[in-house]
Parts: structure tokens; sequence; C-alpha cells
């Protein structure tokens, strides 16, 4: 079982990076994607621990530019099979290689650039980075060291990343000094589009493996089944104000730049700003919580608790955060003023870094 390690044990490790509960960092092929990795649960998991891979046309592309050993970034729409893609090609191409999932952005993340560890292992260590972006524009200086890596290209690691196509544009828009490594990284990196409509040729792929599906739009979309967790979050606005209202606090949280999920007391301080009545009652809090966290799907809910129950988090579901983001359809809704307050007076040092910097990138000056 792969963990990501709590403060305390993270302060005492050499290394920021996801571990088996002995220590061991994992190779490739050990890493499950639907746990560290960052794929999204599929709905056939209930009967299925390890549903099929589509075989993707970029797939020979992407494995040529891994054998270079640079930087290799995925981009696409939300749920086009971003990290599916990249995911099984390190593992076609590495699936021997040490795979450091980064549970924080530090300084010693910054470090393993400059020394990569078991650089000296027959197959290069892979440094994975789902979703860049959040990685960019805090204050360890991570986005100036991975650019320096990238021209450097020395060859003892692989980078490989994913980021949507929304939040790179966003991200290529600014100007200034803000920002500019950012923008120099991905104007220079190698990289591969996976289309947010399969070929014809995937298509039949996926009918063959998942009979019954129709992949009249994305492989990942059906997969996940997108559609109705867009018309749940939709409806919840009216039909569940108040849990529609939490899952709207949790999702511009993320959105505004915060790694780590809401703890349940900043959720509870964030709900008021999206809701006309007055506060919930703790019944009617429980209620709406209760709506936002109930699973449309195996393993699938708007709304996630992780942690302890006695001082829960939660986390939203990430095709839902893009949703909101205008990465799907139609234009982004914007993060109230008033919430970008109460998230900054809830931030680290390090974590307002890179909320000031998500901020700029998104024009809330």
């Amino acid at each position: 079982m792969i963990r990501r390690r709590s403060p305390t044990a993270r302060a005492r490790s050499v290394l920021p990076v996801a571990t088996f509960r002995s220590g061991r960092v994992p190779m490739v092929a050990e890493v499950s994607p639907y746990g560290i990795v960052g794929v999204s649960p599929s709905k056939y998991l209930e009967g299925d621990p390890s549903p099929p891979y589509v075989d993707r046309d970029v797939d020979h592309l992407l494995d040529e530019l891994l054998c270079r050993r640079g930087v290799a970034l995925v981009t696409g729409a939300s749920k086009a099979g971003k990290t599916r893609t990249a995911y099984e090609a390190v593992r076609r191409v590495f699936p021997t290689s040490k795979l450091l999932v980064p549970t924080a952005c530090t300084k010693v993340l910054t470090s393993i650039l400059r020394d990569p560890p078991f650089a000296r292992s027959p197959a290069p260590p892979v440094l994975w980075l789902d979703e860049l972006d959040h990685f960019l524009g805090d204050v360890t200086g991570f986005d100036h060291a991975l650019l320096d890596w990238l021209e450097r290209g020395d060859g003892r690691m692989v980078v490989v990343g994913t980021v949507n196509l929304t939040r790179r544009e966003d991200l290529l828009g600014t100007e200034g000094q803000i920002g500019r490594a950012a923008r120099l990284l991905l104007e220079h990196a190698d990289q591969v589009l996976v289309p947010s409509h399969p070929s014809r040729r995937e298509r039949a792929d996926a009918e063959r493996l998942y009979p019954g599906e129709r992949f009249m739009r994305g492989i990942g979309e059906e997969l996940v089944d997108t559609e109705a967790l867009e018309c749940e979050y939709d409806a919840g606005r009216t039909a569940a104000p108040i849990g529609w209202a939490l899952l709207q606090a949790a999702v511009d949280w993320r959105r505004a730049g915060m790694l780590r999920p809401i703890p349940e007391a900043d959720l509870r301080d964030l709900c008021p700003r999206y809701l006309d009545a007055a506060v919930p009652t703790a019944a009617q809090y429980a209620e709406g919580l209760a709506w936002a966290c109930r699973e449309l799907a195996p393993q699938i809910a708007l709304l996630r608790m992780v942690g302890r129950p006695r001082s829960p988090s939660f986390r939203p579901f990430d095709h839902i955060v893009a949703y909101a983001d205008g990465h799907v359809s139609g234009p982004a809704r914007r993060i109230p003023h008033g919430s970008w307050e109460v998230i900054v007076a809830r931030t680290s040092p390090e974590e307002a870094a890179r909320v000031g910097f998500t901020a700029y990138t998104r024009g809330d000056h």
C-alpha cells in the first residue's frame, strides 16, 4: 500500500514523495493509476480493480518523447484522458523506474532536480507532476529550477507532467516577470495533446473493451460519467442550495491554488459566501454535506471526505473543478472576492505565494 506522508513524517523524510509503508519509493509498475498518480476513479472499478486502457493515437509520440529523457508534458481538456495516457506511457517505457510523486512542493523537491535520487539505477527515475500548474509560481522557485533542468538536459531523470489546456493558456497569457519561468517552461517543454474526442480507431477499441458504451464524447468522460456529475452539480444550486454551497466552497478553495483538502472548519466558514439565505443550522449543514458527498457511482462523488472522521477534510471531484473553471464549456464561474479573503487568511506563507500567483494568472488582481 502506498501512502502520502503526514506533515510530521514528511519533516523527517529525505524526499517529499509518496512511499510504501516501509518507506520504499515504488517502481512505476507497482503503482495503480487510481491512487497517487491521479487518474480519476472509473465507474467500472467496482467490478474490475484495473479497468483496461484504451490505446490512444498519441501513444507512440509520447513514448518517443519519454525516451529522450527530458520534460514530457501531456495537455488536453478535462477528462480527455491526459493522466491515464501519461501514466501508461511511463509504464510502457520505464516500468522498473522509481516513481517520484511529490507530496508537497518544497525546497527539497527543488533539490531533486539538481541531484536526482536513484540516478545511478539502470532505469532513470521519473518525477511525476500531475496538474503541473500547481507546482509553479510558489516561493520554492521550483519552476525556475525545472526550467534550468530542462535547458541542462543531463538525462539522469525523466519529468512527466499534465496540465489542463485552459490553465495552460492562463499561464501563457500572463505578462511581466511574474510567471516568466512558468511561461518559458510551457513554451519549451515537449508537449503532446490528447484530443477531447476519440478517433474512429480509438472509439472502436473503446467499445470493444467496454461493451455497451458508445463513447460519443471523450473516453474519460464516458468512463467517469461526467454528464451525470455535471447535471447533479447544475441542479444542486436550486435543489440543494446548502449542499451546493459547500461543494462550491471546496471547488473554489482548489481553484484558488490550495493543494491540500479543505478542513471542515474552513468549509463551514466559506459556505455562507455562496448562500443568499442565513447561515445554515447544524442540521441543515449535515443534510447539505450528505448531498454533496453521496456516491453517484462506485467511488465517484461530487465531494469526498478525506482524513480522520474526527477532523475531516474534503476534496471535490476534479472534473467538477474543471467544469466550474470553464475548462469544459461556457465561461468560468468567478471566485467571489470574499472567498479570496477567507482563503488567504487560512494560508501558510508558502500557500499564500501560490494563491497570489494563481489569482494573478486568473486575472483576479
